[in-house]
C-alpha cells in the first residue's frame, strides 16, 4: 500500500471514516444519489460495475475521471483538489460566468476515457455532453451570441465527431445523439442571435439528424420549431418556414410531452402572424391554450 497515490488512501480514509464506515456498495449508493441531486442528474455506472470501480479507484489502479471525482467531492463535501491532487478547473469561458465554472470540457474527459478504454466511449462521455449542453444554457443567458459563437461551434463540432468515432453500446450512442442535439439546439439559437442565419441553418440540421436517430421526439420538434422561427426572417424562407414549424406540431404529438406540444403551437401561431396570416394564427394560439390546460 506505501506505493498508493495518496489520492487512493484519502478515498479509502474517507469512506472508512468512524462517521461513515460505509461498504463498497454503500459508497457506490452514495455516489449514485449524488448524481441524481445535480441538475442536470448525472449518468453514472450500474451500482455492481461502480462497485468494480471503486475498488480499483482505491487501490490506486487508475484515478476517477469526471464526473465521479465530482461526485466523490459532493458526497465527502470536500474539493477535488484536496481529494484528488488536481489544480482547480479553468472557468468554462470567462470570468463572468462563475457559476459555469468546473463543468468538464468534452475533450478533456473523453481524452481520460479513450486513454483507459480505446476509444470506447461510456457514462462519463455522457455526462460530458449533458454538463456542455447546459453550460452553453446558462452562458447564453448572461452573454451576446457573438461572445458564444465560435465556442458554440467548437462544441458541437467535437460532440458530434465523439459520437462518430466513438465505440459505444446502442443505448450510449442513442444517449450521446440526443445531446449533440441539444448542444446543436443551443449553438443554432447562438448562431442566429449572432447574425449568422447560415451558420444556425448548419447547426439545426445536425442537430435535427442527431435527435431523429436518438429517437428523442421532444427534442426533434423543438429543433424543427427554433429552425422554423429562425426561417421567418426572411419572406423568401417563410414558406419553408410554414412547413418545418407543421412538422414540429407533428413530431411533437408522438413525444408525448405536453411541453414539446405547447412550444410547437407557439411557434406555428409566430410563423402564420409573421406571414399574415391572422385566423390561422389565431386558430394554433386555440391549440396552444388547450395544450397548456390539458
Amino acid at each position: 500500500m506505501d506505493t498508493d497515490p495518496a489520492w487512493a488512501g484519502r478515498l479509502r480514509a474517507q469512506r472508512r471514516h468512524p462517521d461513515r464506515r460505509w461498504s463498497l456498495a454503500e459508497m457506490a449508493r452514495e455516489l449514485r444519489a449524488a448524481a441524481s441531486r445535480r441538475v442536470p442528474p448525472v449518468p453514472v455506472a450500474h451500482p455492481e460495475s461502480l462497485r468494480r470501480q471503486i475498488r480499483g479507484w482505491e487501490a490506486g489502479q487508475h484515478r476517477p475521471s469526471e464526473p465521479y471525482r465530482m461526485l466523490y467531492a459532493d458526497v465527502f463535501g470536500l474539493s477535488e483538489e484536496e481529494l484528488f491532487d488536481v489544480p482547480a478547473p479553468a472557468p468554462l469561458l470567462e470570468d463572468r460566468l462563475p457559476d459555469l465554472t468546473g463543468l468538464p470540457e468534452i475533450e478533456g474527459v473523453v481524452a481520460r476515457v479513450m486513454a483507459r478504454t480505446g476509444r470506447r466511449l461510456g457514462a462519463a462521455t455522457v455526462a460530458a455532453l449533458q454538463a456542455r449542453a447546459h453550460a452553453l444554457r446558462l452562458a447564453d443567458d448572461v452573454l451576446p451570441g457573438g461572445d458564444l459563437v465560435e465556442v458554440a461551434n467548437r462544441q458541437l463540432d467535437q460532440a458530434v465527431l465523439l459520437h462518430r468515432e466513438g465505440s459505444h453500446p446502442a443505448s450510449v450512442g442513442r444517449a450521446l445523439l440526443c445531446h449533440v442535439g441539444e448542444i446543436a439546439q443551443v449553438a443554432g439559437w447562438i448562431a442566429a442571435d449572432a447574425g449568422d442565419p447560415a451558420g444556425a441553418e448548419r447547426a439545426y440540421q445536425v442537430g435535427l439528424s442527431a435527435a431523429h436517430e436518438g429517437g428523442d421526439a421532444a427534442l426533434e420538434s423543438n429543433l424543427l420549431g427554433s429552425h422554423a422561427y429562425l426561417l421567418t426572417g426572411d419572406d423568401r424562407t417563410r414558406r419553408m418556414a410554414l412547413t418545418l414549424a407543421e412538422a414540429a406540431t407533428t413530431t411533437a404529438a408522438a413525444s408525448g410531452s405536453a411541453h414539446a406540444r405547447a412550444l410547437a403551437w407557439d411557434r406555428l401561431a409566430w410563423v402564420h402572424a409573421r406571414m399574415g396570416a391572422a385566423a390561422q394564427a389565431a386558430r394554433a394560439l386555440v391549440v396552444l391554450c388547450y395544450v397548456e390546460t390539458s
